[in-house]
């Protein structure tokens, strides 16, 4: 069977086939995940676990599995004919790193959009009774890791979405 395409119109009729892709992908393994490792210990025996207690990094397995999932999109894109070009992701670390090994396995995009409004419930039932002052970890450190790996953080002055307000229930977070 014959995989239909789409015909691009981009105003001057000169019917391209065209294809898009659009995929939604959940972060790699978490480094507080049980039983997980971040080189070679359990998240909780790290001096930045302290520190961003809300904002764990990947584990070690969850990096070789970001870097899986982006060889595998890299391969899905080929296949469609098409490429993907821009990654969004929540400001969280994990994410921010599993979008990092995205982009680098990604023949076409280097270019990643932070939006804020993505990610864990913000209120009681995911971070306890206190609202945290940073539950991820500031913009500049994000930009300055995105860079040192290749990959440029776009328009990064304004970012997408807002932060919820807290207390966020897990209704109002659906809605």
């Amino acid at each position: 069977m014959e995989r239909p395409s789409t015909v691009a119109n981009d105003g001057h009729g000169s019917g391209w086939p065209h294809a898009e892709l659009v995929a939604v992908c959940r972060h790699a393994e978490r480094a507080d995940e049980v039983g997980a490792l971040l080189h070679g210990k359990p998240w909780c025996l790290h001096r930045e676990s302290a520190q961003w207690p809300f904002d764990p990094p990947l584990s070690d397995a969850g990096l070789a599995g970001a870097k899986k999932l982006g060889e595998s999109l890299q391969e899905a894109a080929q296949g469609a004919g098409t490429q993907l070009h821009v990654i969004v992701s929540s400001p969280y670390f994990r994410c921010i790193q599993t979008a990092v090994q995205v982009c680098n396995s990604l023949s076409s995009c280097k270019t990643l959009l932070i939006d804020k409004s993505l990610g864990e419930i913000f209120g009681p039932c995911v971070m306890g009774e206190v609202q945290p002052d940073l539950p991820v970890r500031p913009l500049e450190q994000t930009q300055f890791f995105c860079a040192q790996h290749g990959v440029q953080c776009l328009d990064t002055r304004r970012l997408l979405g807002t932060r919820p307000q807290w207390p966020e229930s897990l209704k109002s977070a659906r809605d």
